[in-house]
């Protein structure tokens, strides 16, 4: 885990932080998430994120489904259409910062690029599934001008609901 400096409002007295946790203070830090009610057996919901040039992206991402799935991250997959814009949201709702990266949910994807992650999600499969999460457990600092597509595939035997959710902000390079 790393730290940040927020200062307390006290004087001479400084408090540390989780570094997301002071870039949320600061109104830097943002979420994004893409929920579906219903996805069939060996579909998938995707984000695909594009990093700006200016900017490396520090991303904690996390994947729920009410069955069996598995949830991917690839570097530079094949675009042919980027799908439909996600709006971040702003965790410090007092913030008017803005992000240069670009967020879509459920891209074009010929080619899912290169892996950089993957995570079995049990959560059971037919009538006897229970659902699961899976948290890829650390930040991913992903470089600038790259696009990173994020990707949670049903392996639960039927339909089932499926969240990716992505936890970010943005460090000028």
């Amino acid at each position: 885990m790393s730290f940040g400096l927020a200062h307390s409002g006290l004087k001479n007295q400084v408090t540390i932080l989780p570094n997301f946790h002071a870039r949320s203070l600061q109104g830097l830090a943002f979420k994004t998430e893409l929920v579906d009610l219903s996805i069939g057996n060996n579909a998938f919901v995707s984000i695909l994120l594009k990093v700006d040039a200016a900017h490396d992206v520090r991303v904690l991402p996390r994947a729920t489904t009410s069955g069996d799935g598995e949830f991917l991250i690839f570097e530079d997959p094949t675009i042919s259409d980027d799908g439909v814009p996600l709006a971040p949201v702003n965790y410090n709702r007092k913030s008017t910062h803005s992000l240069s990266s670009l967020i879509f949910s459920n891209p074009t994807v010929s080619d899912d690029g290169l892996i950089l992650d993957t995570e079995l999600i049990v959560g059971g499969s037919g009538g006897s599934a229970y659902g699961a999460n899976g948290d890829l457990e650390n930040y991913w600092i992903l470089a600038p001008g790259k696009n990173y597509y994020f990707k949670l595939i049903n392996l639960a035997g039927n339909n089932r609901e499926a969240q990716l959710h992505l936890d970010f902000y943005e460090v000028d390079v």
